[in-house]
């Protein structure tokens, strides 16, 4: 099971690509272009840096389709409060699957709307400005679960030793 700094540290190309990609366009396309090639060039490199966080991502469990949406939920939710994983593998299974792709959603959001600031500062007049409201509010409400998320996986690698086994503290 793959743990928070694990994520981080894989995710650091995915965030230097995200973090640079938005002021590279903004300094090598013209002045004069309009917003239709801004608009492409900024969701080429959304899509693009989604695709780098595909291919650097450390393994990761698969989700139990058995489990409802509500069981993992439940699950995501209620570790918070109690310090507890549930004891239904699928669940807690399906639970850390949901936990590390949040976890992997706020860090490319986070750093591409970084990115497009960092863009803006650079060229001002660039009509970037206008494409960040979908980013940043994708970014709030993945912010949200961020906590959640990280919770469940430290309670979860608490209690679970290197092998994926129930350790003997409980």
């Amino acid at each position: 099971m793959t743990t928070a700094g694990q994520m981080a540290v894989r995710s650091i190309p995915v965030v230097l690509f995200a973090v640079a990609g938005p002021p590279l366009v903004a300094v090598v396309l013209p002045d004069k272009t309009g917003d239709g090639w801004w608009l492409l060039a900024i969701f080429a490199l959304f899509a693009l840096t989604w695709l780098l966080q595909y291919l650097v991502q450390s393994p990761q469990p698969r989700p139990d389709k058995r489990v409802s949406l509500e069981r993992w939920k439940w699950a995501l939710s209620s570790v918070t409060k109690n310090r507890q994983v549930p004891a239904d593998p699928g669940v807690r299974t399906t639970a850390a699957a949901v936990a590390c792709t949040e976890v992997q959603a706020f860090v490319v959001l986070i750093s591409f709307v970084l990115g497009v600031v960092l863009g803006i500062l650079v060229q001002p007049d660039a009509p970037c400005s206008s494409f960040l409201g979908a980013p940043t509010g994708l970014t709030l409400v993945s912010a949200f679960r961020l906590r959640r998320s990280l919770t469940y996986l430290r309670v979860l690698h608490a209690r679970t030793g290197i092998d994926g086994q129930r350790s003997q503290r409980q």
